[in-house]
């Protein structure tokens, strides 16, 4: 395959050769056994990292499970982004949320304010500080579920099942015929 076919996009050049990686993995998925002629339900979801990679792999990790994603780099940005959604009647399905984000407020602080403006909001929290309480007990800090970083494309899968995702498999084509 030529450079030239790679599947890339302006908003992200620093991510051209993650996607172009990632357009030839594509292919490689299919639904889940009985589910091919179902519709899979693209969700909205709200990304919230202080790191400009970490956004943007997880952008490119949802778009690649056919997700519309919108990403913020701070708690101001992602509590705005939401209010702006819910009051225009889109809301988004799911906001994932870093726990700590360098010189400002963290998602904690950020769900509540979130959770305050709609108490029926869909948090994910993420961190690669896995000592945090709030990763082993998300619900008792308003969230519904966490995520440890950093996070592969089928943990962030197994995330997003239980808000209407059709999980991917990987499709193991049979090429024994090549061997001989």
């Amino acid at each position: 395959m030529k450079r030239s076919d790679a599947k890339t996009e302006g908003k992200h050049p620093s991510l051209s050769g993650l996607r172009f990686a990632m357009s030839g993995r594509q292919s490689n998925f299919c639904y889940e056994e009985g589910a091919e002629n179902m519709k899979p339900q693209s969700l909205s979801v709200l990304v919230m990292d202080d790191e400009r990679v970490c956004r943007e792999i997880a952008g490119a990790m949802l778009q690649l499970l056919g997700h519309q994603v919108k990403t913020c780099k701070n708690a101001e940005e992602v509590c705005f982004c939401y209010k702006q959604a819910k009051d225009a009647g889109s809301p988004y399905d799911l906001v994932i949320m870093d726990l700590v984000l360098y010189g400002t407020v963290g998602g904690i602080e950020a769900a509540r304010e979130i959770l305050e403006f709609d108490p029926k909001a869909k948090l994910v929290i993420s961190s690669g500080y896995s000592n945090q309480s709030v990763l082993t007990d998300p619900q008792g800090y308003g969230f519904v579920s966490s995520m440890p970083k950093p996070y592969t494309i089928e943990q962030l899968e197994d995330t997003l099942v239980p808000f209407g995702h059709r999980r991917l498999r990987p499709h193991h084509a049979n090429h024994s015929h090549l061997l001989s």
